[in-house]
């Protein structure tokens, strides 16, 4: 081998002991370890707790960057099995001496103290933090003795706990009668650790060995009976609505959103009395296609352009217009005949817009205008009939998602429901809103809406429910939740049901459906019909309008094209076409089909036009206990 190969081979290998050596070392002095963890816990004749812990922990900027957390858990667990709540208030925090910013925030079944200022970050090196605080509620209560039993460090740090201390003081008077420790993570017997009895009243719990992440020391300490005092009266009866509030508070908000609910429907919300339906020969005096369809829909369908394009045969049929559909390109011509003077609003702002336009081509280069004047349409006739023949009652609706709102809040203030429910309530409102919506434009869409609605529909979908079961892990499915859940479900009921119509609107409402059921009933049921009129050219052309406002112009027409087949239209000329129109495709003998594709057709048009809008007694020491159980507890890490 040559000299240079074997310098080469001595260079890699140093290069190798080298790496591995910063490899070795570099994880000693960068780690972040508690070094120490000193808790100085007093137990009060209340059964409280004031506790004083000293932390000292190596930052080393990982993890610990500007401070470090605490989490302490106040939703515990009685012997009994039952639930307990304890009230935590944090009087002081100092690092290194010194007093340092801290918030105190809630978090599933606890508070975190967070200890830091997000502007400040610490220097790397040991940093002593000292947290007091009280907790109340912190004595256990069996039939022959009370007991402390105390998670010292908690069982959730992050990092390896060093050494961990424990001094835990009785009240003035109590004896001690029996101590034990476990160590380990949740749920762990081991007792890796000493016990010193100080005196009557005081002991000192102290670890064997290294608690790692997740590892915790607890400590129980036994004391006679007659030293610590009991709740009663009012204080027992707070303590139990307190311990029980997940229980009791839910049901109490879902029953107050539901009772406002029921109170306002039965003020404003329950429908007048509906009359007896019979088919109706003619279309209700002074009432214009349009507005035929606006009350039968209790507003609009396809954002009005149903109502628009029944307006436009209507003044087809009133002779001030020529519908042109020949070709690839609809138009509208204005005759030049003076309107009368009675023409209803909807219809007045479409005819004066057609007469400037003089011939109107529905295309592209006028979609923004025809969508204008839809507008214009719309408003015209919704503000002369608006809160005449129903009553949406948004107001009512407002004020219960309001109180809706406030309840979920309260339910998330007490502890009973997790922050996120607030989101996935708000979510799931505005997820069965455009749920509902999507379902409709499938329904009664055209092609490109159904097209685009099957999108959205998708878009909703993926979005709403996978952000949702992303967040499996941290919803928790308790009574709140379904308590959350009913009240949204409340909302988009009463939504719907506090819609009424008036007195007037009923009878109205109860009047198209009887024009809409002679409409559209089918041509071998027409004998059971009695008191119909003779069907001439003018009737069917006169109705079809309102046929179209009802989306029943293929059975009307069905009706007319049987009556020429037997020869019983006296006024119809052979070979059948209204004046007013002109197309391809038209046939009188297969009027239903024609005029079916004409209606379609001309809606199509004018929508395609649009531009696109952008959750055992007993000392515990001598059964069923272990790390981690009793009050205190919790966790930690560095932020």
């Amino acid at each position: 081998m040559s000299h240079s190969a074997r310098a080469g081979g001595l260079a890699a290998r140093l290069l190798a002991l080298v790496f591995c050596l910063i490899l070795a070392v570099l994880p000693v002095g960068a780690q972040e370890v508690i070094r120490s963890f000193e808790a100085d816990v007093t137990l009060r004749t209340d059964g409280s707790v004031a506790v004083t812990e000293t932390i000292t922990v190596n930052a080393a900027g990982l993890e610990i960057r500007r401070g470090i957390f605490r989490d302490i858990p106040t939703l515990l667990q009685n012997p009994d099995g039952s639930r307990l709540r304890s009230a935590i208030f944090v009087e002081r925090v100092t690092r290194n001496g010194q007093a340092e910013p801290f918030a105190v925030e809630t978090i599933t079944n606890g508070a975190r103290i967070r200890i830091g200022s997000s502007e400040v970050l610490l220097d790397p090196g040991l940093h002593r933090y000292t947290i007091s605080y009280t907790m109340s509620r912190m004595a256990r209560r069996f039939a022959d003795h009370d007991e402390l039993y105390w998670n010292a460090t908690g069982n959730f740090w992050a990092f390896p706990i060093e050494a961990a201390v424990a001094t835990i003081t009785l009240p003035d008077g109590a004896v001690i009668t029996d101590l034990t420790g476990f160590t380990g993570p949740q749920g762990a017997t081991e007792q890796a650790l000493t016990i010193t009895r100080l005196s009557d009243t005081r002991a000192q719990f102290r670890s064997d060995r290294t608690l790692g992440p997740q590892e915790g020391m607890t400590v129980v300490v036994a004391l006679g009976k007659g030293v610590l005092s009991e709740p009663e009266g009012l204080d027992r009866i707070a303590y139990y609505l307190s311990d029980h509030r997940d229980l009791i508070l839910p049901p109490i908000a879902v029953l107050i959103v539901l009772l406002y609910y029921l109170l306002a429907w039965s003020a404003v919300g329950r429908d007048p009395a509906k009359g007896t339906i019979i088919p109706r020969f003619y279309a209700p005096k002074g009432y214009s296609p349009a507005l035929v369809h606006y009350i039968h829909n209790w507003g609009w369908k396809k954002s009005g352009w149903t109502a628009f394009t029944a307006s436009l045969f209507d003044l087809g049929v009133k002779g001030l217009v020529e519908i042109d559909n020949r070709g690839k390109t609809l138009s509208i011509t204005h005759t030049g005949k003076a309107a009368p003077a009675d023409l209803p609003p909807g219809q007045r702002v479409l005819e004066d817009f057609v007469r400037r336009e003089g011939v109107l081509r529905v295309d592209k280069e006028t979609g923004s205008k025809i969508h204008k004047k839809r507008g214009e349409f719309v408003s015209a006739i919704e503000a002369e009939n608006r809160q005449v023949y129903f009553l949406n009652n948004y107001a009512y609706v407002a004020l219960g998602l309001v109180l809706s709102l406030g309840a979920i809040v309260v339910l998330i203030w007490s502890q009973v429901l997790a922050p996120i429910w607030l989101f996935a309530a708000f979510a799931g409102g505005i997820g069965v809103a455009l749920l509902t919506g999507a379902v409709k434009a499938l329904w009664n869409g055209s092609g490109i809406r159904r097209f685009l609605a099957v999108i959205w529909f998708g878009v909703i979908i993926a979005n709403i429910g996978g952000g949702l079961l992303g967040q499996v892990p941290a919803l928790e499915i308790n009574t709140a939740a379904l308590a959350a859940g009913s009240i949204v479900l409340i909302n988009v009921v009463f939504a719907i049901l506090m819609r009424a119509p008036t007195v007037q609107g009923r009878k109205r409402m109860d009047e198209i459906e009887g024009l809409r059921m002679y409409l559209e009933t089918a041509e071998k049921e027409r004998l059971n019909i009695s008191g119909e009129p003779p069907m001439t050219v003018e009737r069917f052309e006169a109705l079809l309008p309102y046929a179209i406002a009802l989306e029943v112009e293929k059975p009307w027409a069905e009706h007319f094209e049987g009556e020429l087949a037997r020869n019983a239209v006296a006024d119809a000329q052979p070979g059948y076409r209204p004046v007013w129109y002109s197309g391809s495709g038209f046939s009188s003998g297969n009027l239903s089909r024609t005029i079916g594709s004409v209606a379609t057709g001309v809606s199509a048009a004018m929508i395609a036009s649009q531009p696109v809008s952008a959750s055992s007694s007993g000392f515990s020491g001598g059964g069923g206990g272990f790390s981690g159980g009793g009050g205190g507890g919790g966790g930690g890490g560095g932020w």
